[in-house]
């Protein structure tokens, strides 16, 4: 059985979301503290809903978005 995942971004400020995401149960492929961003990687069927409810309440959150240079084809 294959698991399906999806990349998102989540753009943040401060430091407390790296630390939160390291906490959850996702891939944190790359964090960028200039720029403020984090690529992470999830189930799809868990998505961006179970993300955006994890980081609701930290500090510094903005907000979720896939991510464009995903490619469904390749990956799924």
């Amino acid at each position: 059985m294959q698991v399906k995942r999806m990349a998102y971004i989540i753009n943040y400020n401060g430091n407390k979301v790296p630390q939160k995401l390291a906490e959850m149960d996702v891939n944190c492929a790359y964090v960028s503290k200039k720029f403020s961003y984090a690529v992470v990687y999830c189930d799809a069927n868990k998505g961006a809903s179970q993300l955006l409810n994890n980081l609701r309440n930290v500090k510094g959150f903005k907000s979720v978005t896939e991510s464009i240079l995903f490619d469904k084809t390749l990956n799924y």
